[in-house]
């Protein structure tokens, strides 16, 4: 009998949906979650099935000084540390970050120039403000709005996109990271200026990493996609689903403003006609 009819993934799949996965938030740059053996909605033998499969359809890989066999599901990655099944307490797991190096390099648009112009007209609104940017990309923001290295600070986890930032823009070359923002939390986490997600990329940030974003002094303007929908190219991966409401509880001090496709989520109100006439004259709209 192979791996694949020892173990289901559905079953895995189930156990993985009836636990509480637990933040790891001791270790804020290093960014997972737990369940613990004994503590969890699994009984003992469903955790051990659960240490089984997640060893023997694995795959090896290397973290540093560790070497451990990751399961890849559904977006997240399971991992233990690797002691005998009847030590081991504790299955880990943590987005997977780089999930977008599935779609080759260069990623596809999903925004038309006339919706990145609209967005520029709502950035510039918050002033001359240096702007962190989460998945930044190539970092076509810094040419939209025409920004100097001491303006920026981007990062992105997929190394292709930094390469090409850097290369794309002198004088940026420690301006940006190759990490996902939640493994770059130490920075934005003191940023003194606005915390920026364009175009539906704060829906593929940890929710407890979004709800930190208001505890810090910065500024932000943030797009999450609507409940029903998502660019066609990224379809198959993994993105977490917010309703308005559930952004309002998330961050009840900003203003909410939905458009066809996003939830654009800021600290300030943003005067939605002074970004139009800021855009090129053009077919579509941000706003239809």
């Amino acid at each position: 009998m192979n791996q694949e009819q020892q173990y289901s993934l559905d079953k895995v799949r189930e156990f993985i949906q009836r636990c509480k996965w637990v933040w790891a938030k001791t270790y804020l740059d290093v960014p997972h979650e737990y369940i613990a053996r004994y503590k969890c909605a699994l009984k003992d033998d469903e955790f051990l099935y659960f240490c089984h499969a997640q060893r023997e359809l694995g795959v090896t890989e290397k973290w540093g000084p560790y070497v451990h066999q990751y399961l890849y599901i559904d977006g997240y990655k399971y991992w233990t540390m690797g002691n005998p099944y009847e030590e081991t307490t504790v299955m880990n797991r943590q987005k997977v970050f780089t999930e977008f190096r599935s779609l080759g390099f260069p990623l596809p648009k999903c925004y038309t120039d006339s919706q990145a112009a609209v967005v520029v007209g709502a950035l510039l609104q918050f002033g001359n403000k240096p702007i962190f940017e989460m998945g930044c990309g190539e970092g076509n923001l810094i040419d939209l709005m025409n920004l100097q290295a001491n303006q920026y600070y981007g990062c992105d986890p997929l190394k292709e996109n930094i390469v090409e930032l850097k290369l794309k823009h002198a004088g940026f070359g420690q301006r940006a990271s190759v990490k996902s923002f939640e493994e770059c939390c130490k920075r934005w986490l003191e940023w003194d200026g606005v915390i920026v997600g364009t175009f539906g990329v704060a829906s593929y940030i940890m929710e407890q990493y979004l709800k930190k974003i208001p505890e810090t002094k910065a500024d932000y303007f943030l797009m999450f996609y609507r409940e029903d929908f998502c660019p066609e190219p990224f379809r198959f991966l993994h993105h977490f689903v917010h309703s308005a409401d559930k952004l309002r509880a998330m961050f009840p001090q900003a203003y909410i403003n939905p458009t066809k496709d996003y939830y654009v989520v800021s600290s300030i109100p943003i005067d939605w006609e002074k970004a139009l006439h800021n855009r090129p004259v053009v077919q579509q709209k941000l706003f239809e």
